[in-house]
């Protein structure tokens, strides 16, 4: 205790000397507090709180894993075609992507422009999550392809700020990143997949069927009544 105290008043003698140094090292500190204090809160928000989601400890992230490297990732279309068509513990699985590379679109239209977070999901995302829009409907099969229809789901809070939540937005046209869409459905309020609320959800609109690589998508999946993570497992090359 004499060692501590002896410490302490060394300390105090030597910021009385160095008062700018003192008064720099106290806003750093109340800085380190101020960031760990707002990590500890986004963890506790998204690591700690179950899942909004019905059921969510039925939901799993799907990756392939290299068992010699040791290492997972992202999937390609072609394995996700092939997790989702072969797979048997699974009640549905979809997959998810950011196509701008910084999660943000630009929108355009008669109620103004900004830029606003989005991301793309294939048909059957919502239902995967048991999630359904309180208005219109989730992206269709046809949609979620290259040729189909460019369809888009918005968030409430985007109905709300810039359609006054009009109930007849359905069908209204929205231009992102320069490509006019179709309004299908509004999210409820208070969705949130990540740690930024997605304004917008555009379809995938990858062809599946045509080779096309690159490990870009996340998969999710639901677990099928009585099935378990362990049966889950795709033995290598699955």
């Amino acid at each position: 205790m004499g060692t501590l105290v002896q410490d302490i008043r060394y300390g105090l003698r030597m910021m009385a000397r160095n008062r700018g140094f003192a008064v720099l090292a106290v806003i750093m500190l109340g800085l380190g507090i101020g960031v760990t204090t707002t990590i500890f809160t986004a963890a506790k928000d998204f690591l700690l709180r179950p899942l909004p989601f019905a059921n969510s400890d039925r939901l799993v992230m799907v990756k392939w894993y290299d068992r010699r490297l040791l290492e997972s990732g992202w999937a390609d279309p072609p394995s996700f075609k092939f997790w989702r068509d072969q797979n048997r513990v699974f009640e549905e699985m979809a997959a998810w992507a950011d196509e701008t590379g910084t999660g943000y679109h630009s929108v355009s239209g008669p109620e103004g422009a900004e830029r606003v977070p989005g991301k793309q999901a294939s048909a059957g995302f919502f239902r995967v999550l048991g999630v359904r829009p309180i208005l219109g409907r989730t992206f269709s099969a046809a949609e979620d392809r290259e040729s189909g229809t460019r369809a888009v789901i918005i968030s409430y809070a985007l109905w709300q700020e810039r359609y006054g939540g009009n109930p007849g937005v359905l069908g209204k046209p929205i231009t992102l990143d320069g490509k006019d869409y179709a309004i299908v459905g509004v999210l409820p309020a208070g969705f949130r997949f990540s740690t930024t609320p997605e304004a917008v959800w555009i379809p995938l609109a990858t062809s599946f069927d045509s080779g096309q690589g690159g490990y870009f998508l996340n998969v999710i999946a639901r677990l099928k009544p009585g099935a378990t993570v362990a049966q889950a497992v795709m033995p290598p090359g699955g």
